[in-house]
């Protein structure tokens, strides 16, 4: 089996026995790898729609083979099968884990850290990310800087012989922060570290960062890939099915931090339409920079861009307050997403007031 651009993460030994999952074609477009890459159609049934596996437990054969490649819902379910397998084949990877919630996926990176370990952070982060450095992973003895990634030399200067992890969000959560990924990956592994990049903001339809040379990507799965605000979920998807990654696996099965079925179900469900709304999630932030809503609004506001209309392709724009940062390292597609959004009765006002 192969996705774009890398192996399948899941192993036929791991599918499901009624008819199991079909090979993912090479350069199959977005919106199909997001409809079809999870599952096919139920062999016993013919259903279109995957079932839900509820089972905790799965038959063994009488010499105590598994036969069809599970054995406890802890360690796989066929619901976590499939949503690792569209999450890998979207982002471009080799493997992915799903994960009970975003912050059990960060806490499994974290975890496979050592005591004395030194992890890099953006000023521009999640609160919860830093939150479980300070108050958590100290006392282990993990140690923690935090630069404005914004400026990638900045990094450089953050460096320690100890350093084992560059952790990059971009866009940021919530002041939409970019950073050049591709250089910060370069500037990690040159120091013997590993470079994650949470992706939760731009969802791999607008950015791929294992494509940019990163070595992990996080999604919080509760925000756009469930797309419907009724799911808690995270996920990790590895550009190698490496021994880091293997220990990542480790803590998360030997916790129990992992995806119950139905909430993979929900999560691909989300998936499915997760192209056409980050279609239209553009198309109003296009619409916002046209009508010039930071230029007549008092407080700041920021939109990272990478579209035709605004940028040069392979340029990252920041529009604050009227005024536009560019950078390098952009995502793999062009993209344009708004982190503030108005009622409609706001943008007309807005509209009126600009001329």
């Amino acid at each position: 089996m192969t996705t774009t651009g890398a192996p399948a993460s899941i192993p036929d030994s791991h599918l499901p026995a009624s008819g199991g999952l079909p090979p993912i074609p090479d350069h199959m477009h977005v919106e199909t790898l997001a409809i079809h890459a999870a599952h096919g159609a139920d062999a016993a049934t013919g259903a279109v729609a995957p079932p839900i596996y509820l089972s905790t437990t799965f038959e063994r054969e009488a010499d105590g083979s598994l036969p069809h490649g599970y054995l406890y819902a802890r360690d796989a379910t066929p619901n976590r099968t499939s949503l690792e397998r569209v999450l890998a084949a979207l982002e471009g990877g080799q493997a992915a884990a799903a994960f009970s919630a975003g912050m059990a996926a960060t806490m499994a990176v974290f975890q496979s850290l050592a005591p004395g370990d030194h992890v890099i952070l953006p000023t521009s982060v999640y609160y919860g990310t830093r939150k479980l450095l300070d108050q958590v992973f100290a006392r282990w003895g993990l140690t923690m800087s935090s630069v404005d990634m914004q400026d990638a030399d900045n990094v450089v200067g953050a460096l320690r012989p100890t350093t084992r992890l560059v952790w990059v969000e971009s866009p940021s959560n919530p002041l939409l922060a970019v950073a050049d990924i591709e250089r910060i990956a370069t500037i990690a592994h040159d120091a013997g570290a590993r470079c994650a990049v949470d992706n939760t903001w731009a969802t791999p339809v607008a950015q791929q960062p294992l494509a940019l040379g990163a070595d992990l990507v996080m999604h919080s799965t509760t925000k756009y890939l469930g797309g419907h605000g009724d799911v808690t979920g995270g996920a990790l998807v590895t550009r190698e099915d490496d021994e880091f990654f293997q220990r990542v696996r480790t803590v998360q099965t030997a916790g129990g931090a992992v995806a119950a079925p139905f909430d993979c179900w929900l999560v691909v469900r989300g998936i499915k339409t997760l192209p056409c709304r980050i279609r239209a999630h553009t198309a109003n932030a296009t619409g916002s920079c046209r009508w010039r809503w930071v230029a007549s609004c008092s407080r700041e506001h920021a939109y990272p861009v990478s579209c035709s209309s605004f940028a040069t392709p392979g340029t990252t724009m920041l529009v604050t307050s009227g005024a536009t940062r560019t950078g390098s390292g952009s995502p793999t597609r062009s993209w344009c997403m708004a982190g503030i959004s108005r009622s409609r009765s706001e943008s007309k006002r807005r509209t009126e007031m600009s001329g």
